[in-house]
């Protein structure tokens, strides 16, 4: 191959790449703009939508709420006084039952709330379990613990007795009236 063809190709070559990188340039600007074009056509079509829904649910203000739980009205809110309920369902079946008694006596009295039942009075300490059934031991409080005797726990428990206020007794005159 002569030598002056050599360097003509290889200048015909890198005019070639010259020329692609030039069209590919081009169409990225090109587009770039029909990006942008579109873009702002797009941000029209949804102003025009929210005016369109704006117009046909005026009161709505836009997009429906949709399910689940309703929104709150503004202002303050108003409590009501908690509800007193009163003594629990176990302890009204506690006075029912006699001294000592079996799982049966607890159904026909408590239902299928008998297990619950039975598992509050253990947990507090007023019934232990017999060969025959359950004993009632008293109403002791759920609270104390139950465990060792601690050394002097009877002399604070004289203390205890000891520095209660006297009770004061009615006199006679009083008893007569009816008057405290």
């Amino acid at each position: 191959m002569p030598r002056g063809r050599r360097g003509q190709t290889l200048g015909g070559s890198l005019q070639a790449v010259r020329a692609a990188r030039k069209a590919a340039a081009r169409a990225l600007e090109a587009l770039r703009t029909e990006i942008s074009s579109v873009r702002a056509r797009l941000e029209q079509l949804v102003a025009e939508q929210k005016q369109f829904l704006a117009d046909l649910f005026p009161t709505g203000g836009g997009i429906a709420r949709g399910r689940g739980r309703p929104g709150r009205r503004a202002g303050r809110i108003e409590r009501r006084a908690p509800q007193r309920r009163g003594p629990a369902k176990a302890d009204r079946f506690f006075a029912k039952l006699p001294q000592s008694f079996a799982l049966d006596a607890v159904r026909k009295v408590a239902g299928r709330l008998a297990g619950v039942s039975l598992a509050q009075w253990a947990r507090a300490k007023k019934i232990a379990k017999t060969a025959s059934g359950y004993v009632k031991t008293g109403a002791g409080s759920p609270k104390k613990a139950v465990g060792k005797v601690r050394k002097g726990a009877k002399t604070r428990a004289k203390r205890r007795v000891a520095s209660k206020p006297p009770q004061q007794k009615r006199t006679e005159a009083a008893v007569a009236t009816g008057k405290s």
